[in-house]
């Protein structure tokens, strides 16, 4: 905010002009100086009033306070009873508003990070790793992901028999009906890469003379 001081000497016959912030103190530089004489234009009753221009652009201007002195200099203003100059553009947002927005995205971020990752959490649960010995030997090879559901996640009720190799699972094909046997091989199995091979084979060799 600025404020402006206008005085007339009607014995000199001069205007000074002078403009500061309105906190600051009367500069001793004036704005505008010049001489003139105003009789001709002062009556005994008059108005005062106040206008302002800013060309071509569009602005606002306001008088929050003034004050007014014939034959002496005039009050100073009372900055603490001036009013707030109005807001203008966007509203202040609420630091509840941007606070809970921060939140919701935070949230949808999570949600959408734990989506991806149980999607690759399954898609690597049921992960196909082709081996080179299944290229050579090998008969019909089903995916895991059909394997346990056939198997119902191989449940323990789905059991038909354990040994040192691993674990045998009664299995059902949602498509057909079909049912088959599902051997499931531990970690800690015994049993070797060629006695693996060698029981592989000798199932397919089965599976194709009958």
């Amino acid at each position: 905010m600025l404020q402006l001081r206008v005085e007339y000497d009607g014995v000199d016959k001069r205007i000074d002009v002078t403009l500061a912030p309105i906190a600051a103190a009367k500069p001793n530089t004036h704005l505008l100086s010049l001489s003139y004489d105003l009789s001709p234009i002062l009556q005994q009753t008059m108005y005062v009033g106040f206008s302002a221009s800013a060309g071509t652009l569009a602005a606002a201007h306001f008088v929050l306070g003034w004050s007014f002195k014939m034959n002496g200099a005039a009050q100073a203003l009372d900055l603490s009873r001036l009013p707030k100059l109005p807001r203008f553009g966007p509203k202040k947002v609420s630091k509840f508003f941007t606070l809970g927005l921060l939140v919701i995205c935070v949230s949808l971020l999570l949600i959408v990070v734990s989506g991806v990752a149980y999607h690759l959490r399954r898609k690597w649960k049921f992960a196909e790793v082709l081996e080179e010995w299944e290229l050579a030997y090998g008969p019909h090879r089903f995916k895991y992901k059909d394997l346990y559901i056939a198997t119902k996640g191989f449940r323990d009720k789905e059991l038909l028999g354990a040994g040192g190799f691993g674990r045998v699972y009664k299995g059902v094909l949602p498509t057909n009906k079909m049912e088959f046997a599902v051997k499931k091989v531990s970690r800690q199995s015994r049993q070797g890469m060629r006695e693996f091979i060698a029981e592989i084979i000798s199932i397919g060799r089965l599976a194709t003379g009958i």
